[in-house]
């Protein structure tokens, strides 16, 4: 999948002077030019971005597909969110097939009759 970037919003959390060799610093009006050159730089930044490449898988086949993928950047960090469309599993039912056991090894058999009885009957006797 291939993502453009498009930026939005660009602010200015604290502006602080430490010292200034220029005499009083109005900070006001540093944060409204400031604000406003961030604001102009929108335009040329979002063309830079444009003209990039970025790639991110479109998710991890057979299970879920990527949709709507963002990317914030916040103070110290960056948040990347997607929405997971999960795919369907391929479910096939196998039958179930009981085993077969071969008893013809063994010498002898047993018999329950119809009150309870249990008979045994070797192999090589007649009933």
């Amino acid at each position: 999948m291939k993502v453009k970037p498009n930026v939005t919003d660009i602010s200015l959390k604290d502006i602080k002077v430490a010292s200034s060799t220029i005499g009083t610093v109005n900070l006001d009006l540093l944060k409204a030019v400031a604000a406003e050159g961030l604001y102009d730089a929108l335009g040329p930044l979002n063309t830079f971005l444009a003209s990039q490449n970025i790639t991110i898988p479109n998710g991890v086949p057979g299970i879920f597909e990527v949709l709507e993928p963002t990317l914030k950047f916040h103070n110290g960090f960056i948040e990347l969110g997607l929405t997971p469309k999960f795919l369907p599993g391929d479910y096939t039912i196998t039958p179930y097939v009981a085993p077969v056991y071969d008893y013809s090894m063994f010498k002898q058999s047993m018999r329950i009759n119809y009150e309870g009885e249990v008979i045994m009957v070797g192999l090589d006797e007649k009933e």
